[in-house]
This record gives structure tokens, sequence and C-alpha cells, in this order.
């Protein structure tokens, strides 16, 4: 049997035998002491228990009974009046009269109970009291939650009254009281109909009356009058309040503004429909932990679907090491009803560990029992990084160079960075504890003026101006702002101040108002208007505009001066400022006066008070009628910008296409839409494509112009392209892309590879021709020495016809040498003869060279005549490119600053068209040189073959005249024997024969010349052909070097 039981069986046994007890009888009854329900007990003079009840034994947890035990009252029940003179026993012993006193017991594990102890002296026995003790710890509980309650509701901004069942007011707050123009204690006792007048009072729609009437909360919305001519549309709930039988006593009603509620829940319905499209997990548990919401975020997570997870356990999902212990968020949001934010990590699925900074936030019914939690999950791998760097921004702030400093409500500083300390002169140690006012001196420290101060008491952001005295002889004008500092239950506790040293303001503010002055020299109309239109500022272009001055306009409605299409409407650029609070440009038309239309671009800017709330509009208007003429033209270029035939693209850093023309597009075999976005590299896939040779690269490492050339690759197709590349940059400078301009050159590769061909054919003709002027130049060295030969013999053939014709008398006498003179000019003749036929024959040969030489120099001329028909082609391709580049560059003046990297292509591109049809040029003056050479050459060389001819007449003649001796010298061995008959015959024919010799003699001596006149010719043929194997090797060079 336990001790305690046990004890209180004995206890109750001595209440029957107790001896003591018998003595008090007489005066006490016994049947009477056990009628009493609490705890009670009997003590002496000595305070020692001589009775007690067994209620009082279970009150007190006594494990052994106090009279057996001899214990005192103070040992047995202690509490905090033992032992002084308010002790109700000792009290009531003292006067001898019942006393009743609260007394407060300490049970040593924390809690206190409170008891209501009464001592009665028991009359006949002057030494005895009877203490009864009521335990009233849980009225005192209830009491002081109510106390802290008519606290908490008399702070709440929202009206809360009390009514009887005749609806007199029995108790308001004050936010209620202040709604009907008086105070607590004023509404006490009215009735409620009479203050706030709505539609349902004394009706039966009354949520109090139907509260009071069912017994249970009741909510309606109405609107109520609290005031003439005030309206305010409420939701307001009644409660019955009941007294403590359980009786309806009255109720309690709580009334809220809902005026903005309408647009709130069409707002909450948008933003609750977006919820499920936010990307992170968000679910709704109840207190078992079960699942009963969750978004499509979450559900994707755990790879379900938001029906399918509804319905089971949270911690079944994610299972994270909180789930199911003390730390999970959701768990203590539900056990503190507050808002908890933990970190762990999450396992979703079979593998996947996912670290996550999740936040649990209580969820109440409409009677604010907690019945479940929301979750909010972030996936905070990348925090680990964020907070490293986010320590170094919390280093930075000290480093701060304004002065920042936090003090509490007595001003006393509790942080200043480095920056304020140092303006005091110490550190930031030093200056915590110390008041703000000691420190700065300004005129502003304590007294209402101090923005601090007005800031605490306004609970708002206060920014003033004065002037600071940090240190003795130092005075610093400061601009200081002060913003109220708040502990986790919303109540000030003290305040941040900025403070900025504005030496430098007082400077610029006198600049500023010089700026202002120039404001009204601006020839642009300006004015500025309230938010019902009424101009309140125009400077004077705007007002001469209108045939005014600026005073005679201000208070006039804008609308009524400028007459605009968009005036008064939902266009107007001035109310679009002012309800989306944003600058807005607009275009339209003004009438300022009878019979003006006035073309305008206006811009209209939203103009703000001290506290930020908008006050009017600043509209800042340009008259356009010569843009709106310019703007045609200019979509006019535009448009032709797109029909440039020659590709254009650019490309931002990662070489993805931002633009590309027509022909760029048409190049690539693919459409504008479809190119944007892609790799350009994708496109062209040229060879320098994705190096470090790539131009549009170059261009944007270097940020200068790149000109290049290479080979695109098109679907299986190369073409030669000479492609420039520049940077384009933002508003900044920075670079953010390149253009790239291509010009196709397919065509002049070609012209390139022709011309190399032409400048090799020439070469080796001029090569092979060169060997054939060389052989004759050697036939003719060989023929000079035949001729010279001859000439020799000639002469002496004449000698000998002298002799002969000298001694024609005695040829008789000299037959036998006659004859043996014969035989030999017969040898000579015939070694003549053949050395004749000889010339002839290489004469022959030399004709048949020239003449092959010949042909292929008109072949030449054939090929350059050719090359200059490709040249021709070359400067019409640079003509064209040279007026596009023109036309491009107009363009790119129109565009503005948005068409500065067209215009840098459009000169560069201008540029490569001037080169390219000025080496055309130099190309066609190399050719024209080259064909007027040969076209000499070609005349030279028929010259020489002239002259060729002429001497094989020559040496025909001579092979004649050797014919004729020959025959001649016959007849004179026919003759010898008849010398002497036939002496005067000889002598005739010897002179024949010398008038014919000295003929071939001339002829000989004629045609020598005419050979060395051929082999000087055939000189300067070879010299003609050698500038121009040089003009096709700078032919060659000019087009590799274009």
């Amino acid at each position: 049997m336990p001790t305690t039981q046990r004890n209180r069986q004995n206890h109750q046994s001595k209440e029957k035998s107790d001896p003591n007890m018998d003595n008090h009888a007489g005066v006490i009854n016994e049947s009477a002491l056990k009628l009493i329900s609490d705890p009670s007990f009997i003590v002496d003079e000595n305070r020692l228990i001589t009775w007690s009840n067994t209620q009082f034994l279970d009150a007190y947890h006594l494990t052994q009974d106090p009279v057996d035990a001899k214990m005192t009252c103070e040992e047995a029940c202690g509490t905090h009046l033992c032992g002084t003179k308010n002790c109700p026993v000792s009290k009531s012993q003292r006067i001898g009269k019942p006393v009743n006193a609260e007394v407060i017991r300490s049970n040593g594990d924390d809690r206190v109970d409170y008891f209501r102890s009464r001592a009665v002296p028991i009359q006949g026995y002057d030494a005895l009291t009877l203490v009864t003790l009521s335990d009233i710890t849980e009225k005192k509980t209830i009491e002081a939650r109510l106390h802290q309650l008519e606290t908490d509701l008399n702070v709440i901004p929202t009206p809360i009254m009390e009514i009887d069942t005749t609806f007199s007011i029995t108790y308001m707050n004050p936010a209620g009281a202040s709604v009907v123009g008086m105070t607590p204690e004023e509404v006490e006792g009215k009735k409620c109909y009479d203050l706030f007048k709505t539609p349902h009072c004394k009706t039966e729609k009354c949520v109090c009356a139907r509260a009071m009437k069912i017994d249970n909360v009741v909510t309606d919305q109405t609107i109520a009058r609290p005031a003439e001519g005030v309206i305010v549309p409420i939701k307001y709930t009644g409660a019955p309040i009941k007294d403590a039988k359980g009786n309806i006593k009255g109720a309690l009603e709580y009334i809220l503004d809902v005026t903005d509620e309408v647009r709130q829940k069409q707002a909450a319905d948008e933003k609750i429909e977006n919820l499920n499209t936010i990307p992170t997990p968000i679910m709704a548990i109840d207190t078992d932990y079960t699942v009963t919401f969750m978004n499509p975020a979450g559900a994707s997570v755990v790879g379900m679907t938001p029906d399918e997870v509804e319905g089971k356990k949270c911690y079944d999902l994610f299972k994270t090491p909180h789930c199911q212990t003390e730390k999970c968020a959701c768990a203590r949001a539900m056990t503190s009803d507050s808002v908890i934010t933990d970190q762990t990590i999450a396992r979703p699925a079979e593998g996947v560990i996912v670290p996550i900074k999740y936040t649990g936030s209580p969820i109440k019914d409409a009677k604010g029992n907690i019945k479940g939690a929301l979750e909010y999950i972030l996936d905070v791998t990348d925090e680990v990084r964020q907070k490293q760097a986010a320590d170094e921004k919390i280093e930075n702030l000290n480093t701060i160079p304004t002065p920042i400093m936090a003090i509490d409500t007595d001003y006393t500083v509790t942080f200043m960075n480095p920056a304020g300390a140092s303006v005091v002169g110490m550190t930031p140690d030093e200056v915590e504890g110390k008041k703000c006012y000691d420190l700065f001196k300004t005129p502003h420290c304590q007294t209402e003026k101090c923005a601090c101060a007005r800031a605490m008491k306004s609970d708002s952001v206060v920014t003033d101006q004065t002037i600071a005295r940090p240190a003795e002889g130092v005075i610093v004008p400061i601009k200081y702002t002060g913003a109220p500092i708040k502990d986790a239950k919303g109540n000030i506790k003290g305040a941040l101040e900025y403070v900025l040293d504005v030496t430098e303001e007082m400077q610029q503010r006198q600049t500023a108002n010089e700026k202002i002055d120039n404001l009204n020299a601006i020839p642009t109309p300006i004015m500025a208007i309230d938010t019902e239109y009424t101009v309140t500022y125009m400077n004077p272009a705007g007002a001469s505009v209108l045939g005014t001055t600026p005073d005679e306009v201000t208070g006039k409605k804008c609308f009524d001066l400028f007459k605009t299409p968009h005036c008064q409407t939902e266009r107007c650029a001035c109310a679009q400022a002012m309800k989306t609070d944003r600058v807005v440009s607009e275009e339209t038309i003004a009438r300022p006066a009878e019979g003006v239309i006035m073309p305008i671009k206006y811009t209209g800017a939203p103009i703000k008070d001290a506290k930020g709330n908008i006050k009017g509009a600043l509209e800042f208007v340009m008259d356009i009628t010569e843009e709106a003429k310019q703007r045609q033209d200019a979509n006019e270029k535009i448009e032709n910008l797109n029909a440039i035939p020659t590709p254009i693209h650019a490309v931002d850093t990662q070489h993805n296409i931002t633009y590309i023309n027509p022909a760029g597009a048409a190049i690539a075999h693919t459409t504008v839409e479809e190119a944007i976005g892609r790799k350009c590299y994708d496109l062209f896939a040229t060879k320098r494509c994705r190096t470090d040779q790539c131009g549009v690269k170059r261009a944007m490492q270097m940020d200068s112009t790149i000109n290049d050339q290479t080979v695109a690759n098109i679907m299986g197709r190369k073409i030669h392209v000479k492609a420039t590349s520049v940077s384009i940059k933002d508003a900044k400078g920075n670079i953010k892309g390149g253009l790239e301009y291509l010009v196709d050159v397919t065509q002049e590769a070609k012209v390139e590879m022709l011309i190399s061909s032409a400048s090799e054919e020439v070469g080796s003709l001029v090569l092979d021709t060169g060997a054939k002027m060389d052989q004759g130049v050697s036939a003719m060295d060989e023929m000079i020495k035949s001729l010279e030969n001859e000439v020799s013999l000639l002469d002496t053939s004449a000698a000998t016809v002298h002799t002969m014709l000298a001694s024609a008398e005695e040829m008789v006498k000299l037959a036998q040498n006659a004859s043996e003179v014969t035989n030999q000019v017969a040898k000579d003749a015939d070694s003549g003869k053949k050395a004749g036929t000889e010339a002839g024959k290489k004469l022959q040969s030399i004709n048949d060279s020239m003449q092959a030489n010949n042909e292929m120099v008109a072949n030449l001329v054939a090929q350059l005549e050719k090359i200059s028909g490709f040249v021709d082609i070359i400067k019409e391709i640079a003509s064209q490119t040279n007026l596009l580049a023109f036309n491009a560059a107009i363009e790119a003046a129109r565009a503005g600053d948005a068409g500065r990297g067209f215009a840098v292509v459009a000169d560069e591109v201008r540029k490569l068209a001037e080169n390219s049809s000025k080496s055309a040029v130099d190309i066609s003056n190399i050719v024209k040189q080259v064909e007027n050479e040969s076209r000499d050459t070609i005349s030279a060389m028929k010259d020489g073959m002239k002259m060729l001819k002429e001497g094989g007449d020559v040496i025909n003649t001579a092979l004649e005249a050797m014919d004729q001796i020959s025959s001649e010298i016959s007849n004179v061995a026919d003759c010898a024997q008849n010398l002497k008959t036939n002496a005067d015959g000889l002598s005739e024919k010897g002179r024949d024969v010398m008038k014919d010799i000295e003929k071939v003699a001339i002829s000989s001596k004629t045609n020598t010349n005419s050979s060395h006149d051929v082999k000087s010719t055939i000189s300067e043929t070879v010299q003609v052909l050698s500038r121009l194997m040089d003009s096709s090797k700078a032919l060659e060079e000019a087009v590799s070097n274009r």
C-alpha cells in the first residue's frame, strides 16, 4: 500500500480517536469538521497542527501526518506571509477575529499556487485557530489573462466593444471610441446602434443579436455611419459573453474596415492562382503532419502531383533529419505559435540530397486555434557561397565613410561605425554607452526638433538639417535621418541615425538655383501641373507658344491650353505618370491657338512631396514637325538597309546572332527569324571560326576594326568572302558584341586565279619566246659570218676579174693559168652558192620562229584584253560597293547612336571599295602597259620579219648571181680554148661580170647590215619580253596584295 494512502487512513482513524479531538468536541462538532470540503487544519498558539483533513494532505502532498510529526503550519504549507505580521493565523489570534488573506505558495518546480486563507479563532479555545485554504490559482490565472487581454484589446487598432443584452455598451477600446469621435469612458452606457448606425442595427441581421440568440459566433458585412457624411464598409463579428453560470449576458463585437477588401480580394485571388506557379515548394500540414496542400513545385520535387501527395505524411516525403523530432520547424511553430526557420537536408528521392532552408508558420482556424502549419522550402545549395559574400559585405559596412549610429530611447549610443567614431575622435567601442547629444552637440539635440526623437515618437523616418560641433572649434553642416528601431514585438526601442556632411551641398544648392534660372532660358516648353491638371509652373518658352506669360497660365488647366487628343483621356502621359509612378513619353498633336496644329512629343514625370506622395507631374514638350518628316524619310532608308544585297550580321559576346539582314540570311539558306539566336559559326562555318583568328573575336578583344579574307562553308558550298568586323558597345561603353560585314569575293578569287594563270602563261610564253629569240640571234650571227665570208669572196672575185680584164691580152699566153684560176673561181662560186643557200635557210628559220613568236604575243594580247574585262568587272563591283557604303553611312547617320556600329562598317566598306577600285585601276594600267609593249613587240617582230624577207630576197639574188657566175666561169672554161678568138667577147663579159659582182657585193653588204638590224631588233624584242615578264609578275603581285 502506498505511503500517502496509508498515512491518509491512519490520519482518518486518528480523526476518530484523537484525544485532542475529544477535548475539542465540546465546541467543534467532529461531523461538522468533516463537512469542510476545502483543505483545512487547526493550529495551537505555537502554530503546531493539531488536526487536519485529508483534503489538506492531498493538496500539499504530505507523506506523513503533520499531527504525528508535530509540524507547524509554516512547515506543512508555508506561504509568502508566514512569519510576518500579515500572516492570517497570527493576525486572527492577535485580534481574535476571522481574517481572510490571499497567500502564495511555491511548489519548488517553478510553479506558484494561489490560495485564499481564512483563519477563524475557535471560540472557547483561545489558543486554537481553524485555517481553511481555498485554491484560487485558476482564478488568479484567469484574472491575469483577462487583465492582459484587456491591455491587448486597448492597443488593438481595430474597434472592439462589449454590449449587454439591451445593446448598451459596457466596454469599448480606444480604437473603437476614436472612430465615433469619443473616449472609451464617454461611450460606456450608450446604445451601440446610436453610435454606428448600420442597416443591421435593431434588426434580425445584427450579428450581436444573432450571436446572443443562437449562442454562437456570427460574422457579417454591412456599412457603418459613425459620423455625419462618413460611410465605412465593415466586416463585424459578434460573439456571446456569458456569466459564471453560463448565462448569456451580452456580446463582444469585433469590427474591421473592409474598404480595401474588395480590391484586395481580387488581388488575393490572382496571388493564390500565382501561388501554384511559384517554383519553390510550399505545403500545408495538419497537426498530425498530414499534407493538406502542396504546390506543383513541391510535388514535382517528390515526383508526384499535388493530388497524389495530399493525405500523405510530410516526413515520408522529404525525410529530413529534423522530421519527427523536436527540431522540426513546423512542430516548433505549432507549439510556440510563431514562425520558425531552420536549415537541414532533404532526401525527396533515392540518392538525392538537397540542402534546404525551410520555414514553418502556424495555421489557425477562425477561432485562433492552431490547426496545422505552412511550410516554405528553399534550396540553399548556393547559400554557403552567398553567406561568405554576405560576411564580406557586412565587413564592408564598417568601411562606409558616412557616420551611422544606433541609439536607445534614452539617446544612449548602442552602435557607431568607424566613420562616425572618427568624426568625434574616438573608436566605436569608446562611443558605446555615451549620449549622442554629448558627442555631436547640434542645436536640435535635446529638443523637439531632434529627428531621432521625432522618428521614435511618430514611428516614421524623419530627415532634417542642422550643424554639428563634434570637436572644439569644428562646425559641420549636416543632413541627418532618424528611423525608428523596433524589437520583435514591434515596440520602438531606439532609433538609427544616418549623418551626411552637406558642406558641399550648400555650394551645390547655389549652383542648383543658377540651373533653375537656366531652366527658364530653355527654348522648349516645360510645365508642372498638380493632380487636378492645374498648371503650377510654365517656363517662358511654353507660355510663348500659347501667346501669353508664365504668370498668366499659372492656375489654368493644361488641357484648356494645349488641347491635344490625349487630354482628359487615359492616354495622357502625365496621367499615366502620376498613376504608375514612372516616366511616360507619348506623341500627339497640340492646338495651342486657333488654326495652329503642332505635332509634339511630350514626356510626363511624377512629382512627389517630401513624404514620397505624388502631388503632380512635370511635362516636357518638343515640337517634332521636322522629326515627323525625317521619320518618314528614315523609315524608307531603313527599309532600304534591309534591301542591301551584302550580308550584315551582329552577334553578342557568346557569338549568338542578334541581328542579320535578309541578304545575310539568304546566303546562309535560312530566314532572319530562324537565324536570330543561332551561333554565327554554325551558319557560316569559316576556317577561322571558333579560333583566335576569328575576326569578330579579335574585334571585341582589341576594340578595333578587323579586315580579313577567308572561305565560308555553307551547306557544302565554299564561298570566298572578305569580312570586316567591328565591336559593338552599350551605352556605358562596354563591349557587348560585334558586327560583321561580309562581301562575296568568289568572282574576284576566280579573277585572281585567272590572272595568276595568265601570268604564268605569259611567263612561260616569254621564256619560250626568249629561247626562240636566242636561237634567232645565234642564227643571225651565223648568217652574218656567212655574208661576211661571201663579201670577202666577192672582193676576191672582183680582184680576179680586174686582173683577168687587165690581162685579157695575155690570157692566151696564160690559158693554162686562166684555166686553173677559172677552176678555183668555180669552186669559190659553188662555196658562195652553198653559203647563200644556207643563209636563206637560216633566214627562213628565223622568219618561222618570229612568226610563232608573233602569234604567241598576239595570244598574250588577247589574254590581256580578257584581264581588262575582269578589271572592269572589279571596278564595277567596287563602284556598287562604294554606293552601298554611302547609302549605309546615310542610314547609320539617321539612326543616331543605334547606327554608330553600322557607320563604322559602312566607312570600312567604303575604304575597301576605294582600295579595290584603286587596285583595279593599277591592274588596268599595268595590263594596258603590257598590252602596249606587246603590240610594240608585235610591230617590231613584223618589221624584223619584213627585213628577214628582204634579206632572203637579197640572198636569192646573190644565189642567182652565183649561178650566173658559175655559168660564166663554165663559159670561160669552154672558151679557154677559143681564148684568142673570143678575147674581145671575154673582155666585154668580164666587164658585165664585174658589174654583177659589184652588185652582189653591194647586196651582200646591204644584207649584212640588215642582218645586224634584225639582230638588234631581236635583242630589243628580248628586252621587251623581259619587261613583259616583269609586268606580268607585277600584275600577279598587285592582284595577290589587293
